[in-house]
């Protein structure tokens, strides 16, 4: 499978990626906004939601989050620092993997 790096010249990378950054911010958004629409739907149907808290269950898994982006990093020649999950290539920061 050819990347955008290999297809796109220079100037153009840049535009895919800040409409990969759009796109993810669009869809984070898309998405709260259907969870939200589920919630207020759930109780109608009969169906209870439960909150947890998340810290745990992140914290947790910061291990396998971590083994994860390495195995990325290996497939792919990329480096990425998993602390703050930024995409490090040979020309410099290409832009955040999650935001």
């Amino acid at each position: 499978m050819r990347r955008h790096q290999d297809v796109i010249p220079g100037t153009g990378q840049a535009a895919v990626v800040l409409a990969f950054i759009a796109m993810r911010k669009f869809m984070r958004s898309q998405w709260k906004k259907w969870q939200d629409g589920f919630r207020k739907q759930a109780p109608d149907l009969g169906v209870s939601v439960v909150e947890i808290d998340r810290k745990p269950l992140e914290a947790a898994l910061t291990g396998v989050y971590e083994l994860l982006l390495l195995d990325f990093a290996a497939k792919t020649s990329r480096r990425i620092h998993p602390k703050n999950a930024v995409i490090v290539t040979a020309t410099g920061t290409r832009g955040k993997a999650s935001s």
